[in-house]
């Protein structure tokens, strides 16, 4: 029998929902009994490849070696209404690993992955402001990267960034140039910069258009006083092209750093 919606058979389906269940109960329990880990992947600056801040990204193992994809347990989280639980999560751990670091070095920031809606929750920012007063963190170590899976209503994303920048926290725009971040939010919203996503990075080899485009977007960024933080930049030639970007001064990807582990982040800060 096929579903009268999409045409699949109506047990898988069935399957593919009772897996969804499964994964989404095991995630309550990973959260409930903390064994979801945070890594941290430096931004460096250009120039001279010393650590500036970097992006924490959490990772879930269940079991001893069954690592989850966290676009897949993030996708549950958010389709299960527990995406503000495991952001809150995080915050925590965030500020009970690296609120030390930050405090004794102020001049690093981190930087967290979080949806517009979720500035708009009221434990999300609560838990914001009291994890910088009771850590006592800078609010400007604590910035966050707007991760936008659907299209969003501009007016709500500007009231949450608003929000959140009234307190001090710095604000970017992830995968700026993709999916749903773009020229639009850079004319409605008040930010403090954009990531570049990685795929921009990925296809500059290949012809002088994208090289043209990420140029344009560089100089763009540059003249309305924004930064850039280029991702995914894993070989010199990559690094070549995007360090020479009018006002390009920060970057990401392996070529300088893989994710790291708490302890080897803080090896490497000092």
């Amino acid at each position: 029998m096929l579903h009268p919606l999409d045409g699949r058979p109506c047990e898988h389906i069935a399957s593919s929902s009772v897996r969804e269940d499964a994964m989404a109960h095991a995630l309550r329990v990973a959260l409930e009994r903390e064994e979801i880990a945070l890594v941290y992947q430096p931004i460096v600056r250009l120039s001279d490849r010393s650590i500036v801040g970097f992006e924490a990204l959490s990772r879930w193992t269940m079991g001893d070696s069954n690592h989850i994809n966290p676009e897949l347990f993030i996708s549950i989280a958010e389709r299960y209404g527990m995406i503000a639980r495991l952001t809150l999560y995080v915050l925590d751990r965030i500020a009970r690993e690296v609120g030390e670091l930050l405090r004794d070095r102020p001049d690093l920031f981190v930087t967290i992955n979080i949806s517009s809606q979720e500035l708009l929750d009221d434990r999300v920012q609560i838990a914001v402001e009291n994890v910088c007063r009771t850590r006592k963190i800078p609010c400007s170590c604590v910035a966050f990267e707007i991760t936008e899976r659907t299209s969003a209503d501009l007016t709500l994303m500007k009231r949450g960034i608003d929000r959140i920048r009234k307190s001090g926290h710095p604000v970017f725009l992830d995968d700026f140039a993709t999916g749903y971040s773009g020229i639009a939010q850079l004319v409605t919203l008040d930010i403090d910069g954009v990531k570049l996503d990685g795929s921009m990075v990925e296809v500059a080899h290949k012809g002088s258009k994208a090289i043209a485009i990420a140029d344009a977007v560089a100089r763009m960024m540059r003249d309305i006083n924004l930064e850039m933080i280029v991702e995914g930049i894993e070989t010199e030639e990559q690094l070549a092209q995007f360090a020479s970007l009018p006002g390009v001064e920060l970057g990401q990807g392996w070529l300088f750093h893989r994710p790291l582990s708490l302890d080897d982040l803080i090896l490497k800060c000092k």
